[in-house]
């Protein structure tokens, strides 16, 4: 006998039936009143009557399919049963409720909403009673009673499950992701999509019908989810139900236009929940990212510039692969931290740097610029020129992150040192012809005013420097002051005294006896 799924019935409602079979019994004077319901393939008491000896009790249970009760034969005809004595009926003879001495028998099916049979509304007598038309139409208008009861149940259910449907769907509706539910067989038949993802992809369900028809959606430049790596997916959801699989999609829109999604899955008992998560502005934020920083890479390789990052608060400190390969590390053996990178400083050039950065972090000048002697990893000294800008800092405006270039210098050091040995060579050889002389050559006639003049202590110091053959960096620490400012004299110098190399500045320093 095929089982039937009967709904809950609530306690208010066994209440009423409750009543209508004490009812019956009183009116009719039987025995016995019984509501019986089937569960699975048995059937068990509802509803008892509350009359004395009562051998039924709410609970008990038989095996329904061949037991030769009465109310098989009511269930499986559909039909109501009048048994007026059993023991004069050869057909009743041996029906199991004589051994309750119960002879007699009149049931009715209580009918559902939907057509099956909930149980039997039935009274039982022990003496032979061949029920009035009265007693029978009686047990008509309560099973009829019952009836409408239980439509009126369902309505209610149906009235409920609608409302609560329709505020489940508003709520995935105003959802900003893009939900789809489907079947989980065949070819996973779609039972929803909610309004975002009709936006998103501009698809309604009847266009795609299917998950597989979704996910037949990629463009034929892009990468297509192949039905091995979909299995496989699905297999996994089968084994952890309730754990979601992602995974990055680009999908063709019905527009015709392409978007980048974040597809989830979760398999929820036999329903597979998809989820599109729009993520098209995040790709091409990254692409632009890519290609900022492929151009960056080629700009810093053009120009020499290796790029450092230093976490000041924890003293990490991370070099790009240019930056270590001007002193012939690689990026296993990076210099790791602050200390590590200050250990590598040329002994006289430690106070110098350690000055300039702190100089900056104090705010006393606007960038960090140094130029040191690094330690290659093969033992010589490479001349290394930073710069670097604080990029990051707390809410007291302390510096968290500093960001930086550095540039292998040491060839146009080597060109400097060159250049200040050649001046040096002249100056001496100059001060040599003049001491042979006698004399002492100088640009000012007599009683003429000498060229320098208009300059300044400080601008006649530098003067006196850039002749000796220094740097501006090296003039810089020198005299403590700033590479700019030191820029600044050196232009000031050639603007007053109408000279347009460092050579022309070394001769005049000569001739006014500076050197």
């Amino acid at each position: 006998m095929k089982p039937i799924r009967t709904p809950q019935l609530p306690g208010e409602l066994l209440e009423d039936w409750q009543s209508i079979v004490d009812l019956i019994v009183r009116m009719t004077g039987v025995k016995v009143g019984l509501v019986m319901r089937v569960v699975e393939e048995d059937i068990a008491v509802l509803v008892a009557s509350r009359t004395e000896n009562n051998p039924y009790h709410v609970g008990e249970r038989e095996h329904l399919d061949g037991s030769g009760l009465y109310c098989e034969n009511v269930i499986k005809r559909g039909q109501h049963l009048l048994v007026p004595d059993a023991l004069g009926d050869p057909d009743w003879d041996d029906n199991p409720d004589l051994k309750f001495g119960l002879v007699s028998y009149l049931g009715f099916p209580i009918h559902l909403p939907d057509g099956g049979i909930l149980g039997t509304l039935c009274v039982l007598d022990d003496k032979e009673n061949h029920y009035s038309p009265e007693i029978v139409s009686l047990m008509s208008k309560m099973q009829a009673l019952i009836e409408s009861q239980l439509s009126l149940l369902e309505e209610n259910r149906q009235h409920r499950l609608f409302a609560k449907e329709s505020l489940l769907r508003r709520i995935l509706d105003s959802v900003p992701v893009a939900l789809a539910c489907c079947n989980f067989t065949g070819d996973w038949p779609l039972l929803y999509l909610n309004q975002q993802f009709s936006k998103m992809l501009g698809y309604s369900i009847t266009d795609l019908g299917s998950l597989t028809r979704l996910l037949q959606l990629t463009p034929a430049d892009g990468d297509e989810i192949d039905q091995s790596s979909w299995q496989e997916g699905l297999a996994r959801l089968q084994q952890q139900p309730g754990l979601p699989e992602q995974r990055e999609i680009r999908l063709r829109c019905r527009d015709g236009h392409c978007c980048d999604a974040l597809l989830g899955a979760v398999l929820i008992e036999d329903l597979l929940i998809i989820t599109l998560v729009d993520i098209s502005e995040r790709k091409h934020a990254e692409a632009l990212l890519r290609e900022r920083e492929r151009r960056l890479d080629q700009v810093l390789t053009a120009a020499g510039l290796g790029f450092w990052e230093w976490d000041i608060r924890a003293g990490g400190v991370l070099f790009d692969e240019r930056a270590l390969a001007m002193v012939g590390r690689e990026q296993e053996t990076t210099l790791n931290s602050y200390d590590d990178w200050l250990q590598n400083v040329h002994p006289e050039d430690t106070d110098a740097v350690c000055a300039a950065l702190q100089d900056y972090l104090d705010g006393n000048k606007a960038s960090f610029e140094v130029e040191y002697r690094l330690r290659h990893l093969e033992g010589h000294w490479v001349w290394v020129l930073d710069r670097g800008k604080v990029v990051a800092r707390d809410r007291h405006g302390q510096a968290l992150r500093m960001t930086g270039t550095s540039q292998d210098i040491s060839h146009r050091k080597q060109l400097e040192n060159e250049s200040a040995h050649l001046l040096r060579q002249i100056t001496s050889l100059m001060h040599e012809a003049l001491n042979q002389r006698g004399e002492r050559v100088s640009t000012s006639a007599a009683g003429e005013a000498s060229p320098l003049a208009s300059l300044t202590r400080r601008q006649k110091e530098v003067l006196r420097l850039v002749a000796s053959g220094l740097t501006s960096a090296e003039i810089a620490r020198q005299l403590n002051i700033s590479t700019d400012t030191v820029d600044t004299h050196r232009r000031d110098l050639m603007r007053k005294l109408d000279i347009r190399s460092v050579a022309g500045l070394t001769k005049i320093a000569i001739e006014e006896g500076l050197l």
